[in-house]
This record gives structure tokens, sequence and C-alpha cells, in this order.
């Protein structure tokens, strides 16, 4: 239930929500691993997905339902559409990794996530566009449905075919209706040895931003 936004501000990222449906935006925290919640289609063991049924996400970023400031019950957004969650970047990066949780039905549910350079669309997908065979992000292990967990591997934005410039500075995950994020991965362009990537972990309590120089791009998993 904690509100996330500006925890992350010393590592260069922002993070905030617009819910169209409340007359307040909150992106905040949903511990999967706990059990009697208000929305046990989030927690874990996960019912289908390209994850482990035991895979721990711990800490997942979801749009409140509820006023946790006032005492509400941590729970995602149901209506739709959702909302918005945006991650504002200081940095400029060229690609993108996460973890799709709860994602029922994009066909009731459109849902995508747009990607842009100051205020320009640079390019975007859709979430149904993970299992399009035509599709630059297909993947045929994503499995949709309730309580699912998937593993998005990273998204080249100059591979996307809307794609009109290399690199973004805000990322913007249109959710079509309930549903969560988690482990989001970016990448920098590549520097001669070295390609820092900076990881948002699942647990928030141990949910860190955190910074290493890799040898090339690669899935990274929950901490």
């Amino acid at each position: 239930g904690q509100v996330i936004d500006s925890e992350y501000a010393g590592d260069g990222v922002t993070i905030s929500a617009d819910n169209p449906n409340r007359s307040f935006d909150l992106a905040i925290a949903f511990d999967s691993t706990e059990t009697g919640t208000q929305d046990p289609d989030l927690e874990d063991l996960w019912d289908g997905g390209n994850l482990a049924s035991d895979t721990l996400l711990r800490n997942l970023l979801i749009i409140a339902e509820q006023d946790v400031r006032s005492g509400g019950l941590p729970d995602d957004e149901g209506e739709r559409p959702a909302g918005l969650l945006i991650f504002d970047l200081e940095n400029q990066m060229v690609s993108m990794g996460f973890d799709l949780v709860d994602v029922e039905n994009t066909d009731d549910e459109p849902g995508g996530v747009d990607f842009f350079l100051g205020l320009a669309l640079q390019g975007s997908f859709e979430f149904k566009d993970l299992m399009d065979t035509g599709s630059p992000v297909f993947d045929p292990t994503i499995e949709f449905g309730n309580n699912t967990a998937n593993r998005i591997s990273a998204v080249l934005l100059a591979e996307l075919d809307n794609a009109v410039g290399p690199v973004f500075d805000r990322m913007v995950f249109r959710m079509g209706g309930s549903g969560a994020i988690d482990n989001v991965v970016l990448a920098t362009a590549p520097e001669p040895a070295a390609l820092p990537l900076l990881l948002i972990a699942g647990a928030l309590l141990g949910c860190r931003l955190r910074a290493r120089p890799e040898a090339r791009r690669r899935r990274v998993g929950s901490a």
C-alpha cells in the first residue's frame, strides 16, 4: 500500500499514475505474497503465464482503486480502462522489459506501452501484440488470464513497427483493466564495453532501482 512516486529520483526515475475513475491518482505497491487481500488475483501462486507458479514477485506496482492515504486497503483499479502508470526518466533509454501480472483479456481490456521523448511519441505496442506472430514483440510463451504472471523480454524501441526514433525518456503503461507490473528493466544505448541497466526489483521493502554494468542486454530477475 505504499505510494510510489519519488523513491527512485536519485536514480533518475520518477513514477506517477493517472486514474480517470477516481479523484486521486496513486501508483502503489501490492505485496503478492500476502493472502486474504482485496484482490486474490494478484496473490501468488500463479495460475498461468510464462513464470513458474511459485515465482515470488513480492511487491507489484498497481493503480490504486482506494485512497490508501485515508486508510483504504491496497487494490488495483478494476474499471475499464484502469488508467496509466507513468515512468519519467532523467536519461534516455533504448529498451525496456517488465513483468505483467493478472492481465486477463486484451480485447475487453486493451492495454499497452507508449514511449516518448519529451512530449513526442516515439513508438508503442499493445499487450495483444505479444501474442501476435507478426509483431516484433511476439513471444510464444505469453499466456494471459486471471492470476497470470508473464515476463516480457527487453523491447528495443527501434525495432517497433511504428518507431520514429531510437531513444525515449518517458514510458507510459496503459492499463486496460485490473493488473500490475513489476521488474522494470531499462537499458541505455550501448557503450564500448558496458551496457548499464536500471532495475526496479519486485519487492518494495527491497524494491530498489539499481545500476550495474553488463556486456549486453539480458533478463534480470526479481530481487
